[in-house]
């Protein structure tokens, strides 16, 4: 009785970190589309991995300095995964911002498994069924739909530039997703995740001060410094903390499936918000976008 009652504890405290992670993370997209009238994309992406990263240094320094000889041998590997998952898949998420909403932001990116499973059999040569693919149709034909919501062809243009963005932005982190498995077998976990976090913000630091050159410093108004610190350290470290505390009481795929959750999450913030109404193919798409994902994942992991 003890242990089906300390089980019931574990599922419920997993369930319920799982789904604050994911609102955490549904409201980030809803910050990429409130911050793209004011700060620019590529500041944006570095001050939120700078706050991050400095926020994170401190509990995981002496880590790195143990493992340097690792980090040393592994460099190469470390730092393609951080330009994928840090560099550039923030800043393409914040540039689609500019362009397309977070509801349809937010369903591209529910995507990314599917993409992931893609490279699982183009790298690990790994099989994929008539069921995963079906899937990968209708997750695919469900994001195309959505963009019938864009109405006129300068609006239709607009919708198509921020979907491509977002494409983009799933690619970049299912890529590092997969580099990422691959490093964990080398460094430990901690480690692995501090150097990313370095290392992506250092590779955006050339591209920073371009854009302050060119537009100049964001303004440091309270709505600016609100979303700076909701993305670096509500959508960067606290839900990270929530995701793998999760993760481990009640297991990656159980929790795989809580995160199907974020486009409605994101689309019901962005109602709150943003005053962001979703458009009726968006309404249509969205159950086939998460059935897709939900047929490819779960063949994957047969």
């Amino acid at each position: 009785m003890q242990d089906e009652s300390n089980q019931r504890v574990r599922i419920w405290q997993g369930g319920l970190l799982a789904l604050l992670a994911t609102t955490i993370w549904a409201g980030n997209f809803v910050a990429a589309r409130a911050a793209s009238a004011s700060i620019d994309p590529i500041a944006l992406s570095f001050l939120r991995w700078s706050l991050a990263t400095a926020l994170l240094l401190p509990f995981v320094a002496n880590r790195l300095l143990a493992a340097r000889r690792a980090l040393a041998v592994s460099w190469k590997g470390i730092v393609m995964a951080s330009f994928f998952g840090i560099t550039a898949f923030n800043t393409s998420v914040y540039i689609a911002g500019n362009h397309i909403g977070a509801t349809h932001m937010s369903l591209v990116n529910a995507a990314a498994p599917i993409l992931i499973l893609l490279l699982s059999v183009s790298l690990l040569g790994e099989r994929v069924s008539w069921v995963g693919g079906l899937g990968m149709l209708l997750a695919a034909g469900g994001i195309l739909l959505s963009a019938r919501d864009g109405g006129s062809a300068d609006l239709t243009v607009d919708m198509g530039r921020g979907l491509a963005w977002m494409t983009l932005a799933a690619s970049c982190f299912a890529i590092y997703t997969v580099m990422f498995r691959r490093l964990l077998g080398r460094l430990p976990f901690m480690v692995l995740v501090g150097s990313s976090f370095l290392t992506g913000t250092l590779l955006l630091l050339p591209l920073f001060a371009w854009r302050v050159a060119v537009v100049g410093m964001p303004e440091w108004s309270g709505q600016n410094l609100f979303l700076i610190g909701y993305a670096g350290i509500a959508a960067s470290l606290v839900a990270f903390v929530c995701w793998n505390r999760a993760v481990a009481l009640i297991g990656a795929a159980q929790a795989g499936y809580v995160y199907y959750l974020v486009p409605f999450l994101s689309a019901a913030l962005s109602v709150v918000f943003l005053g962001e109404l979703p458009g009726p193919w968006t309404l249509v798409a969205a159950p086939l976008v998460i059935l897709g994902i939900v047929l490819a994942v779960r063949d994957g992991r047969r």
